[in-house]
């Protein structure tokens, strides 16, 4: 009865371009104020290994029968194809080199997002300046292809290439059969809920940034309705203004996920605004909120019934620095019991360099690797949260009792890191028990990775 994604009540400004012929599109029946529009699956996606592990569940008495037992929903970092370093254009080999074939397996759920931190345009405009990410739609088509089939629009390369790569940006993807949230829209004084019907749950996605490198067209003076603009928030108001949109989309969505574009850059833990505004939207009935930007791995904190990834870090990204190459996908699964988050695993990757970066599945010394940080940096006095290996992948509780299952099945290891604030500053020994946090870096070296945003 139900396709695998449907968008529904998206803001009209992200909703313009019209879907490629194999999608279905319907709305003769929408209400003016809004489009519907039904996405048939681009790609069929096997239950993954985790999913199967977990035990049935009865149906609620006043479940909704279509309503799926449960849904899992999968997250990645920061995602772009070639941009300006330096004043110089560097092109990325994608679509001739696929970069997400290594870790195809770790994305498959009922919906896949990703930060997709560049504007597409079907020619690449000259562009003046460093670091500024444009791709093709060819260069796109590897998401969708391997079932990441939404992104958010909402970061601070939104407007790399002006007004026209803001507008052409959403139609490339709707052609692409892609769902967008956090597009740039007409009112700016306007923060809607992107809904998307995931196998008859209603999950409402709510995406801002506190950052945009280049200024916005402002509206002129006599016009009614002024250029789009791109969800920006100063990190001073995000909280107050945000805060009332999670609080009433949770009145009618089953499940409610904050998306933000956040943070400094390269720091390894998340400024205390962060901390106060992400447990205030879970406290305001949001699932989880999940942040990028600062293009390294940072703590996964599990706070009351929720979880906050402060940042996933990079993902397919030109950004060679060890610390930005440790990466991973986040897994957050529901039941339909109590839509209740029953499962949380982060799957670890690494981003390597050759002819493209591409995430790749760790070698064991870089799973320990990826699991000090996250481990480590998660279990602080100020997140205290325990992750744990089990098989290749990390597992925390989550609020409902299904993880146990998942967590048995993929084969419980113990890892075992201190805490990062109660981790020695000494070096760690090659093959020593792992006990050591994120990479130090330099101040000098910080400042020049801050120039690859």
């Amino acid at each position: 009865m139900h396709p695998r994604y449907a968008l529904l009540l998206c803001a009209s400004t992200a909703c313009d371009a019209a879907p490629r012929a194999a999608i279905a599109l319907d709305t003769a029946t929408a209400p003016t104020t809004s489009e519907q529009r039904t996405l048939a699956p681009a790609v069929a996606q096997d239950p993954s290994p985790v999913a199967a592990s977990l035990p049935a569940l009865e149906p609620a008495g006043d479940a909704t029968p279509d309503l799926a037992e449960r849904i899992e929903l999968t997250f990645t970092g920061d995602v772009m194809f070639g941009g300006t370093f330096g004043g110089s254009w560097m092109p990325s080999k994608v679509p001739a080199r696929d970069p997400l074939e290594k870790v195809a397996h770790l994305l498959k759920s009922d919906l896949a997002l990703a930060n997709l931190e560049t504007t597409v345009m079907t020619t690449i405009p000259k562009l003046q300046g460093s670091l500024r990410f444009v791709a093709t739609p060819d260069q796109v088509a590897t998401l969708p292809r391997h079932g990441l089939m939404a992104v958010t629009l909402a970061n601070n390369h939104a407007n790399d290439a002006g007004a026209a790569g803001v507008d052409e940006t959403p139609a490339h993807l709707a052609d692409l059969g892609m769902t967008v949230i956090g597009a740039a829209r007409a009112d700016a004084s306007v923060y809607p809920v992107d809904t998307i019907d995931v196998r008859g749950w209603k999950v409402g996605f709510v995406a801002a940034t506190t950052k945009l490198n280049r200024a916005q067209q402002k509206q002129e003076e006599g016009e009614t309705v002024g250029p789009r603009a791109i969800p920006l928030l100063a990190p001073e108001d995000l909280k107050d203004s945000l805060l009332p949109v999670i609080t009433e989309a949770k009145e009618d969505h089953d499940v409610v996920i904050v998306v933000l574009h956040w943070g400094v850059q390269y720091e390894d833990t998340p400024a205390p605004w962060q901390v106060a505004a992400a447990r205030a939207f879970i406290d305001a009935g949001a699932s989880a909120v999940v942040g990028h930007h600062p293009h390294v791995l940072q703590g996964i904190e599990r706070y009351g019934e929720g979880v906050i990834a402060y940042s996933l870090g990079n993902f397919v990204f030109q950004n060679s620095s060890s610390p930005s190459r440790e990466t991973g996908v986040l897994r957050l699964g529901f039941s339909r019991t109590e839509r209740c988050l029953d499962q949380l695993v982060f799957h670890p990757a690494i981003v390597r360099v050759g002819d493209i970066y591409y995430p790749d599945v760790p070698s064991a010394r870089e799973l320990v690797e990826v699991g000090k940080r996250v481990i480590g940096l998660s279990g602080s006095k100020k997140l205290k949260t325990s992750w744990r290996l089990a098989g290749d992948a990390f597992v925390a509780d989550a609020p409902c009792a299904a993880i146990p299952a998942a967590e048995a099945a993929l084969g419980q290891q113990t890892l075992n890191p201190k805490p990062r604030d109660q981790q020695s500053r000494a070096p760690i020994a090659a093959g020593a028990h792992v006990q050591s946090g994120p990479t130090r870096r330099s101040r000098s070296t910080r400042g020049r990775e801050r120039n690859a945003e």
